[in-house]
């Protein structure tokens, strides 16, 4: 009980308080569990019932400590971590419990060591036992109307077998990037909600790579990641479903290192 409260302090909620709730919890029931898991129980049994919309008088960064047991720190992080419009089209309860997601999930060791240490600028193969893929490492945050990245990458020898309206892109983080290609597409991990989704999942594909660049720059500022998919138009004007899982752009996704 002790190493979840630490585990929780680390990411920003109040020890005592989780301390409090997670103590009526048996030691045997506590390890059948996973830390995330029992951190969005403890948002989901304790949020304020206000954890569902946005107060215009009050601040989203005040907002957040009314609603959740955290601490300042992580509702600053929160809240400055995508834009403000993007912010206000989902919830609180949506931000924290994405919070979580986000640092209870992190890229493979592996794979991390592979991202810090490729040379930028380079189509560089990840040479992973299932799954070997050429990965563009850029080491900068998203910028708005940014294509210089698409053109290095159309310029190499992969790049040339396609070309720009046969890409789709798709935006995610390292963690989302790294799972994707060892696993597939989870649709387990998709939000409901979401933009045109509805109230069923969805996985996007964008057609436009600045507009991509753009939803990483508003949503996904915590080390971003593009997946380019090379779907020839032939298999567009055939399908109406298509299995994603063999479609990167050559075998390859193209990455965004951020810096933070």
């Amino acid at each position: 009980m002790k190493d979840l409260a630490d585990q929780a302090l680390k990411f920003g909620f109040i020890r005592e308080k989780f301390i409090d709730w997670i103590s009526s919890i048996s030691a045997e029931l506590l390890s059948t569990q996973t830390l995330e898991y029992w951190l969005l129980s403890y948002v989901s049994e304790t949020a304020s019932s206000d954890a569902n919309f946005w107060c215009e008088f009050i601040s989203p960064r005040d907002w957040l400590l009314c609603c959740f047991d955290i601490n300042i720190e992580t509702a600053i992080a929160i809240v400055s971590g995508v834009s403000e419009d993007y912010l206000e089209q989902q919830t609180p309860r949506y931000w924290v419990e994405n919070w979580i997601k986000q640092l209870a999930n992190r890229p493979s060791s592996e794979f991390n060591s592979f991202i810090n240490n490729a040379n930028l600028n380079e189509l560089i193969n990840y040479e992973h036992a299932l799954h070997p893929t050429p990965i563009h490492v850029v080491n900068k945050e998203p910028v708005n109307g940014d294509d210089n990245e698409l053109r290095l990458l159309l310029q190499t020898e992969l790049g040339q077998q396609a070309d720009e309206s046969t890409l789709f892109y798709h935006t995610t983080n390292l963690w989302g990037a790294e799972n994707i290609i060892t696993e597939g597409i989870d649709f387990g991990e998709c939000s409901r909600r979401q933009d045109f989704g509805g109230r069923t999942v969805s996985y996007y594909l964008n057609n436009n790579f600045k507009n991509a660049v753009e939803f990483a720059r508003q949503r996904v500022l915590n080390s971003p990641a593009i997946i380019v998919y090379h779907i020839p138009a032939t298999l567009l004007g055939q399908y109406d479903h298509l299995n994603l899982s063999g479609m990167f752009f050559s075998g390859g996704p193209y990455r965004i290192k951020g810096v933070k």
